[in-house]
């Protein structure tokens, strides 16, 4: 199996089939409303809420976390092309739907210290991945636990159910959410791996050339914990999992996640993988509209969904 290629930032020199084209994850789709809240000192935006006013039912909410050198409001498309996507398909669904954007941390509004080195010269870079997936997890959560509070303080709507996709980190993040916290049952992770499956894939290259755990490239305590943290039996078998990957993407290779997504396969509940032939480390039109099915079908109430 080879080695992950280091993710590159310079679009030009790449082939479209590994360039994200942020526009098109609208899907055609009109842009939805959007409101912005801030959590203490967390700042969400919702869309779609406009929309669900007026209506009764239980709300579930998608949650939207963008990738590594990324913001949240680069996802703004993908929010439309999802809540689009969902009205379109949910005439039968017994739960409205919201989605929401956070920023990641050190990412888009919450950026604090530009990190001008490369990805395989800092030597932080494992920690670094380690603390902002961690970080990643914490803010879901805070999110999970008080975004109704903010959205409907006097208690006139009730939140049922989050759900989560993420895209290459943010991918990495839902996952962690989903082997840690019980309430994200329903998950889309989009060019991403397994979480025993992500040490191969972020450290097999300074395995290869001796520096790992040196002064090149650190992996101390806590790090080396992140990664070695094994993912335990039934973990999965109340979940509703659907991973989108691409087919040519040489930054996370679905094959590194092979062995690790027969288990998931094997103990969730509903489990699927689409790989997109051509494609690589990058969200596409068919992952957005893909995950607003699985989303719909599992979430929202359709013929399929055991809730």
């Amino acid at each position: 199996m080879s080695i992950p290629k280091i993710p590159s930032r310079r679009l030009g020199n790449q082939d479209p089939a590994h360039v994200m084209d942020f526009p098109s994850l609208n899907l055609g789709y009109e842009p939805c409303s959007k409101t912005p809240f801030t959590l203490v000192d967390l700042d969400v935006t919702v869309y779609g809420l406009d929309e669900i006013k007026g209506s009764s039912k239980p709300v579930a909410v998608v949650i939207v976390a963008h990738g590594w050198a990324n913001n949240a409001a680069q996802m703004e498309n993908m929010c439309h092309g999802l809540i689009g996507e969902m009205t379109k398909l949910g005439a039968r669904r017994t739960r409205d739907v919201v989605v929401v954007t956070v920023d990641q941390r050190n990412h888009g509004t919450r950026r604090l210290k530009k990190d001008t080195l490369s990805y395989n010269k800092n030597p932080l870079r494992l920690v670094a991945m380690a603390t902002t997936i961690n970080g990643a997890v914490a803010d879901h959560q805070l999110i999970m636990d008080m975004l109704e509070d903010y959205v409907f303080p006097l208690g006139e709507r009730h939140i049922v159910e989050f759900m989560c996709t993420g895209v290459s980190l943010g991918g990495h993040a839902v996952w962690r959410l989903m082997k840690t916290d019980p309430r994200v049952r329903i998950a889309v992770p989009i060019i991403s791996v397994p979480p025993d499956s992500l040490s191969n894939v972020h450290t097999a290259r300074f395995r290869a050339d001796g520096t790992l755990g040196t002064e090149k490239m650190f992996f101390p305590k806590a790090t080396r914990a992140f990664y070695g943290d094994k993912t335990a039996p039934g973990t999965w078998k109340d979940k509703y999992i659907l991973a989108l990957c691409g087919g040519v993407d040489e930054v996370v290779p679905p094959a590194f996640g092979d062995e690790d997504w027969k288990l998931v396969r094997a103990e969730a509940r509903a489990a699927d993988q689409w790989i997109q032939p051509g494609r690589g480390h990058i969200c596409t039109p068919e992952m957005v509209a893909r995950a607003a099915e699985w989303f719909a079908r599992w979430g929202l109430g359709g013929s399929d969904a055991k809730l």
